[in-house]
């Protein structure tokens, strides 16, 4: 069973549920949305980004119903697969892990997140044998 980074964190004691949860919804709050970054970039403008949220959503037409939202993109015409995978990785990129989140709460330092991620790394290597 794989033990995510914040649950190890909780079940060692060096954290509260509360700072998980508040690191989780910072983390969730700073997530930048696909439809956002393609219209930062300039690959997609905002009337797009709202027709496909419409085709995944309301409108929900055959074969939109399990796609993400750049596949629907894709499909309806307003993007590259190849402009998929550079807002993707724009995504990655931007996304601060917990770890830095509890560091930049205050929570950890970052010495004490080393660490912790240390220990973690180790527990799920031995896991895996």
């Amino acid at each position: 069973m794989l033990l995510l980074f914040g649950e190890f964190l909780l079940s060692s004691g060096v954290i509260t549920p509360n700072q998980l949860k508040e690191a989780i919804h910072i983390q969730i709050d700073q997530n930048q949305l696909f439809g956002e970054l393609a219209q930062k970039v300039q690959k997609m403008t905002g009337e797009q980004v709202v027709q496909v949220v419409r085709a995944l959503h309301d409108d929900n037409p055959e074969g939109f119903g399990r796609l993400r939202f750049g596949e629907a993109a894709a499909k309806l015409g307003y993007i590259t697969i190849e402009d998929i995978a550079v807002i993707v990785d724009m995504q990655a990129k931007s996304k601060k892990r917990l770890g830095e989140i509890l560091v930049d709460m205050g929570t950890l330092t970052p010495d004490e997140c080393r660490v912790q991620l240390q220990k973690y790394n180790d527990r799920k290597n031995n896991l895996s044998r």
